[in-house]
């Protein structure tokens, strides 16, 4: 969230309000379905494995707990009244639970204390009722942030790892005075000794039960930072982990110019996103020095386009929504609008998710199902949703029995004119969450006085994820160059030309099935 946040008008959330009940009549669309109205929600989750249940945090300090479609009475934890603070961008922020939560009962909040500090602690759940947390936790990390309201950061991810990943904003204030986005020294938010090395970054630790915390093996920078494992970045509210490839994907809040948004490959640590050097993808407030290179953006969102303050969300996997099929879905603040993106290497890009605004659009999360939720501080929570029940989805890095490969499915026509399109076309289908690559080769055979000789010409390979039961459509590109063979093998005569492409599926757990299928190419 932004220091510059404008407040919806009465009018403006009745008008939202209204264009959601229309939508809700539909039941084949696109839709966003009420699950419940909080007090200022800022986060949804649910433990690992667990179908049923849907946690929601109030900014309040309370994390209340939707069982089957119906409020739990009880708040799941409270943490009573003065814990927390509400002023500027804090509050309670965030909710992870360990990857062993049904048998351990793990799990950790993200606040701000009364003094603006922001604490992570570790609960654990009642053993005689499984709603409730016990009322004693324990203190995992503990950063001072005395002078600003805004800038907390507020995520926390279990990795597919299981380190835990923790997003910690700059500091607060304009212009990052204190270069705690770049500052890797111990200078604190007063100027003086302290412990700020840990602002403007992504944090990775391995929490221990009897509080604290140790630094698991991998992480790329020495002390007195050993905890960051990504650094440059102005408020990272809200990232996230792809379920299904381990990407990692970061919102991070612009200043006054742009809003942008981080991709990191899965397990990529060290990165540096360029904040304060830059803003998005222009110059920062404070200059570069003489080789400086950062990690650039995947997609940047320039203010004049009515992008004040982004949320950043989830990469969906929910197989009952197969228009939002691997596409990482975010909104902004002030716009209200719930976007997707293509994060594909070289070739992101961003829309209109097609849903209605949702006022003042704090946070995004998702249920062990991988269905994605959207909440408003206005109270409402809502789950992107186009028919079909919950099918539990496995994260990255999870460990089950499943030993069965995809179904793989593929239609395709086996006569193309791929010299005219430059591409080759198949539709492609699994019936469960998995992801499919190809490869091949483009064989060029001579026919002509019943000889044969064969030649191969190799062509772009294609990744796409696909959600379970969605029939996907891929296109493979061919080079020209490739094109231009074939075109030389047509013109020396009688030749057949054939693209033999094989197809890769890999499901959550690791199982693989293959295919080949072989394409004509027509002159």
């Amino acid at each position: 969230m932004s220091a510059h946040i404008r407040r919806w008008t009465a009018a403006a959330v009745l008008t939202a309000l209204l264009a959601l009940a229309a939508t809700a009549g539909d039941a084949h669309a696109l839709q966003l379905v009420q699950i419940g109205d909080f007090a200022s929600p800022t986060y949804v989750t649910a433990p690992p494995g667990d179908p049923s249940r849907v946690f929601v945090v109030e900014r309040g300090g309370t994390i209340r707990v939707v069982r089957d479609g119906v409020l739990q009475p009880t708040p799941f934890l409270d943490l009573g009244a003065g814990a927390t603070t509400q002023d500027g961008e804090r509050g309670l922020l965030s909710l992870a639970f360990s990857t062993d939560y049904a048998t351990s009962g793990r799990f950790w909040i993200f606040y701000t204390a009364a003094d603006g500090s922001l604490r992570v602690e570790e609960g654990l759940r009642d053993p005689a009722n499984a709603d409730r947390s016990l009322p004693n936790r324990v203190a995992t990390l503990t950063l001072p942030h005395r002078l600003q309201a805004n800038h907390n950061g507020g995520q926390m991810q279990v990795g597919p790892d299981g380190a835990l990943y923790i997003g910690i904003g700059d500091g607060g204030g304009e212009n990052d005075p204190y270069s705690n986005g770049q500052n890797m020294t111990v200078r604190d938010d007063t100027g003086a000794s302290g412990q700020h090395t840990l602002l403007g970054k992504i944090l990775r630790i391995a929490p221990n039960p009897a509080g604290g915390y140790t630094i698991p093996p991998g992480n790329p920078f020495p002390a007195p930072a050993a905890e960051v494992w990504d650094m440059g970045l102005r408020n990272p509210y809200r990232f996230t982990f792809d379920r299904a490839t381990g990407t990692m994907v970061i919102g991070d809040v612009g200043q006054d110019k742009v809003e942008e948004v981080d991709v990191a490959p899965p397990g990529v640590g060290g990165l540096n996103f360029g904040w304060s050097y830059q803003e998005g993808n222009v110059p920062g407030p404070h200059p570069a020095p003489a080789g400086f290179a950062a990690t650039q953006p995947t997609l940047t969102f320039p203010h004049s386009s009515g992008f004040c303050s982004i949320i950043g969300g989830a990469v969906s996997r929910d197989p009952a929504v197969p228009e939002l099929a691997g596409r990482y879905v975010f909104g902004d603040y002030c716009l209200g609008k719930v976007w997707s993106a293509s994060l594909e290497s070289g070739q992101a890009t961003a829309g209109d998710a097609g849903l209605p605004a949702v006022p003042s659009l704090s946070s995004f999360g998702e249920d062990a199902c991988g269905r994605v939720y959207v909440t408003s501080l206005v109270g409402p929570v809502y789950r992107i949703a186009d028919g079909g029940e919950c099918v539990l989805s496995q994260q990255v890095g999870a460990r089950s029995g499943d030993t069965r490969p995809p179904s793989l499915r593929v239609r395709v026509n086996h006569l193309q004119r791929v010299l005219r399109t430059g591409i080759l076309q198949l539709r492609v289908r699994c019936d469960e969450q998995c992801t499919v690559r190809t490869g091949g080769a483009v064989e060029v055979r001579r026919t002509a006085h019943g000889s044969a000789a064969t030649s191969a010409l190799s062509f772009a390979s294609v990744r796409r994820t696909l959600a379970g039961g969605a029939l996907v459509r891929l296109r493979v590109p061919v080079s020209a160059r490739t094109r231009r063979a074939m075109r030389r093998a047509f013109a020396r005569g009688d030749r057949r030309v054939t693209a033999r492409l094989s197809l890769r599926a890999t499901d959550a757990a690791g199982n693989v099935a293959r295919r080949t299928v072989l394409i004509r190419v027509r002159r």
